[in-house]
């Protein structure tokens, strides 16, 4: 019986050990398979382009690493200085590669369609095919990759919508799609990756409504939809997001109210809603999330007045409601956010005066407040400001003069007080700052001299205040005038003297022409008519009252026509002997005279 008992148990040993050995044989077998399958599949994508030993061990060949039994776990071209062009990815066998746990083609030229045989890779946990030129859509195949904890399709030329499979990688950390040409909805499946804590979408043509199941995503940290064109409202369910610290929304037709379960967001740090058609007023609750660092609400349809709330983030370092329809002042507690280093409230209804508290904002480095109805003087609490770079408060109401401490902010690199009504001169000292680039004091009541270290700015920078001039242009002005008027005035002089001269020659003339002389200078008087026509004359131009010149004859004489040397024309006439001698026709004579000179 004991002989029996250890026969069997020697066969059961024997059986036993014969299994182990095949088994082992067969994992040998298989790896030794696997191993030269996947040595052939790299030989064949091409990657390489014939720089290994086709005979080498493929695990030393560069990106590839094994594990200890020799099989590919990690595939990646990251440090490789191949540039790859064309569409050889679809070469690769990927289902030769069982146990591959990273794939990483980021930035190296691939371009084509994403392989659909990446779905064999079931144990891959990070996929990167960022910044190549991969076109097509994204296959839904990759919805097969479980394990999948990173999947970086961003920057490349992908297009059609994303596939509603993504929403099965129930292990996925990382979602980038950024920088695309994706189109069509935001699946709701991805509101089931509860693992999700960042996902980029931004830069695509994105549409229709933010869907609400992404408030379930109570992992996400990061939230990037801008740069797209989603519509509707921003979901309150947002506010379920108790991980987020980045959310940016802008560059998108978001309208409605800013959620007030935004404040619920306690970690959030970067807030970015611009450029939208966001209505009603800032959210109180915002003044609850003492960690935001940054703010951007600008280029919306804002109202209402700023909340003094916000004066209570103690880290704010960005804060930029510009463009809205925001009314009232500029709290004075905004002010005393000593971490601040860009403040923009360019607008158009903001008034009062600029707080002096600005004394306290010793990080700021932009100040934009420009189109806003802003009075009062610029305060000279901004000297304080010694990290300021640039100062924007044109199309204002401000008056007063420039402050002499602006010349002394080391760091301004731009100044813009254009339109208001500021007065009084220039600080000369605003030569001096060492990097200053851009001025505008144009259209203001500035007087006095340019100071001389700023005429390299174009004029263009001081037009519009009539009192302002140019020193070098001026006594130039004076240079010129002082050569000018004395040879004017020279000129003037005797352009009158030579007019008066010929004036005097023609009037002399004018009276020679009227009144020619004589030529013997016997001249007749003929009764009481004024002139005197000389007898020469009169026989001459008349050739000694030939009959030629005959024009008429009458009961008491003839008549001639005679053109004296004066060039007047004359009628001349010549009595009867007979009519002459009787004092009865001479007195008939005389009135027929009378008669005619008077017609």
């Amino acid at each position: 019986m004991t002989s029996s008992s250890s026969v069997l148990t020697a066969a059961v040993v024997a059986t036993v050990l014969w299994v182990i050995v095949l088994t082992v044989a067969s994992i040998m077998l298989a790896a030794a398979k696997s191993e030269d399958s996947e040595a052939q599949a790299l030989l064949e994508s091409g990657w390489w382009h014939g720089s290994v030993n086709n005979t080498g061990n493929h695990c030393s060949w560069p990106g590839v690493t094994c594990n200890l039994d020799g099989s590919v776990i990690e595939i990646s071209l990251q440090y490789s200085y191949y540039y790859y062009e064309g569409e050889i990815v679809a070469r690769m066998n990927f289902s030769a590669f069982p146990n591959l746990l990273r794939l990483d083609l980021n930035d190296k030229g691939f371009s084509g369609s994403i392989p659909p045989g990446l779905g064999h890779l079931t144990k891959l946990r990070k996929l990167s095919l960022g910044s190549n030129q991969f076109n097509g859509s994204i296959p839904p195949e990759i919805g097969k990759l479980h394990n999948l904890v990173t999947l970086d399709l961003s920057s490349n030329f992908l297009s059609g919508s994303i596939p509603p499979t993504l929403g099965l990688l129930h292990r996925l950390e990382y979602l980038n799609l950024r920088q695309n040409r994706l189109s069509g909805l935001i699946p709701f499946q991805i509101g089931r990756l509860s693992m999700l804590s960042v996902f980029y979408v931004d830069c695509n043509f994105i549409s229709g409504e933010i869907p609400f199941q992404l408030g379930n995503l109570k992992n996400l940290q990061t939230l990037n939809l801008s740069h797209n064109g989603l519509t509707g409202h921003i979901p309150g369910d947002i506010g379920n997001l108790k991980s987020l610290q980045y959310l940016y929304l802008s560059q998108n037709g978001l309208s409605g109210p800013i959620p007030i379960q935004l404040g619920n967001c306690l970690p959030l740090t970067e807030l970015s809603l611009s450029n939208n058609f966001l209505s009603g007023s800032i959210p109180l609750e915002l003044g609850n999330l003492s960690k935001l660092s940054r703010i951007d609400i600008g280029h919306n349809f804002i109202s209402g007045k700023i909340p003094s709330q916000l004066g209570n983030l103690p880290i704010l370092k960005a804060l930029d409601l510009s463009y809205n329809n925001l009314r009232g002042f500029i709290p004075s507690n905004l002010l005393h956010l000593t971490f601040l280093s860009r403040l923009n409230l360019d607008s158009k209804n903001l008034g009062g005066h600029i707080p002096s508290d600005i004394e306290h904002m010793f990080s700021l480095d932009s100040l934009y407040l420009s189109h806003n109805r802003l009075s009062g003087p610029i305060p000279t609490q901004l000297g304080s400001c010694l990290k300021l770079k640039e100062i924007s408060l044109s199309h204002n109401y401000l008056n007063g003069s420039i402050p002499l401490q602006i010349g002394y902010l080391n760091s301004l690199s731009q100044i813009d007080i254009s339109h208001n009504s500021i007065s009084g001169h220039i600080p000369s000292t605003l030569g001096d700052l060492p990097n200053l680039k851009v001025l505008d004091l144009s259209y203001n009541k500035l007087s006095g001299q340019i100071p001389i270290k700023l005429l390299h700015f174009p004029k263009r920078s001081f037009l519009g205040n009539k009192r302002l001039y140019d020193h070098h242009i001026r006594n130039k002005v004076l240079r010129h005038v002082k050569i000018i008027l004395p040879t004017t005035i020279y000129l003037v002089l005797v352009s009158l003297a030579l007019l008066l001269l010929f004036r005097r020659i023609r009037a002399a003339k004018s009276r020679e022409a009227y009144s020619s002389p004589t030529k013997n200078g016997d001249i007749l008087s003929i009764w009481n008519f004024d002139g005197r026509i000389a007898y020469e004359d009169v026989i001459e131009a008349t050739e000694d009252f030939d009959i030629k010149y005959c024009i008429g004859t009458g009961g008491y004489g003839s008549v001639y026509r005679a053109q004296l040397p004066s060039g007047q024309v004359v009628a001349l006439k010549k009595l009867h002997q007979r009519e002459a001698d009787e004092p009865v026709f001479d007195k008939s004579f005389k009135n027929e005279v009378k008669m005619l000179t008077e017609i």
